[in-house]
């Protein structure tokens, strides 16, 4: 007699050993493919924002910082005037005074020594920190017409990161009554200079000589920093002619010349 056994007598049953490493293995294809697509979805969203940063910048640009300028609205050639400003700030930097360059129109301000420095138009002129928020001016105007010029202040940081602040406040200057004028030299803004690589370096030139009718002499100059450098403060001294040379004061030989600092 044949004895027939069930399938499930049999004492062997179908192994599962492939399908389970299957599985797995189509689990861990799946994780590494997300972390894949995670990864190029945030660097593409990284690039997106480093591209479109100067497309936003331009839509909403910073507003200049504004410097409070207090300055007569009249003024007459000769006469001496004050400008002051108003600004506060925590960044460090110099202010300097920018005039545009009239026919026949030049400021002067008082130096060192009570003698006045010639102030080019067209270019900046630093304003010393001895002289706090307020500058002395004294118009000369070469002619019978009225002339108005904008004066703009401005706040040089040493942080490239700053923002400049500037202010203008304009004036009218008129001519002096008097028959005894300044005779001046226009001055001519100063040419372009093209900047070199490497520290500050800073060059000097005249640009222009004026006298008056008691022969008072001055003249002005430019001093700009050619280098890629920021220059900060700086000092100078400079030789200046009084009187010819062994002409005698109360009995002291005169050597002719001072320094100006």
């Amino acid at each position: 007699m044949t004895e027939t056994l069930r399938p499930e007598e049999t004492g062997t049953t179908p192994s599962q050993a492939p399908t389970e490493k299957t599985s797995v293995l189509s689990n861990i294809l799946a994780i590494a493919g997300l972390i894949i697509l995670v990864v190029v979805i945030i660097w593409g969203l990284v690039h997106l924002a480093s591209l479109s940063k100067s497309w936003f910048t331009s839509l909403f640009p910073r507003s200049v910082p504004s410097i409070q300028m207090t300055a007569p609205a009249s003024v007459t050639s000769g006469d001496p005037f004050s400008v002051r400003w108003s600004y506060s700030t925590k960044d460090k930097g110099s202010y300097a005074l920018v005039y545009q360059c009239k026919t026949g129109l030049q400021f002067q301000t008082p130096g060192a020594g009570g003698a006045m420095n010639a102030i080019p138009c067209g270019a900046a002129f630093i304003v010393t920190p001895s002289t706090g928020n307020s500058i002395s001016l004294t118009p000369y105007l070469s002619g019978t017409a009225s002339t108005s010029v904008p004066l703009t202040m401005l706040f040089l940081p040493l942080a490239t990161s700053s923002l400049q602040a500037q202010g203008t406040a304009t004036i009218v200057v008129n001519p002096k009554a008097s028959a005894e004028q300044v005779k001046t030299v226009t001055p001519v803004a100063p040419a372009p200079v093209s900047r070199s690589s490497g520290p500050a370096d800073l060059m000097v030139r005249i640009i222009s000589v004026s006298s008056d009718a008691s022969g008072m002499a001055s003249a002005a100059f430019d001093i700009s920093n050619v280098g890629s450098g920021y220059s900060g403060g700086y000092y100078f001294t400079a030789q200046l002619p009084t009187a010819a040379y062994g002409q005698t004061y109360y009995g002291t030989p005169s050597q002719g010349t001072y320094t100006y600092t």
